[in-house]
């Protein structure tokens, strides 16, 4: 992770809210594909409806 002058950020500023929440999105997208493509392997996407609901928890950045 840098920033735009090119200079790394420092990890104790950002490992709690840049890699954690990058973490946490990048692992749903994979998890909700693999549900995604099951449902088409098995032939049901059609007839399925997904929703995903989260509490929001606390917002980004916020302790």
């Amino acid at each position: 992770m840098y920033e735009r002058n090119g200079k790394p950020k420092r990890f104790e500023d950002h490992y709690c809210t840049d890699v954690w929440f990058d973490e946490a999105t990048e692992f749903i997208d994979e998890n909700v594909g693999k549900i995604r493509r099951k449902l088409d392997e098995v032939g049901i996407a059609d007839n399925t409806i997904i929703i995903f609901m989260g509490d929001n928890g606390t917002a980004r950045g916020a302790t």
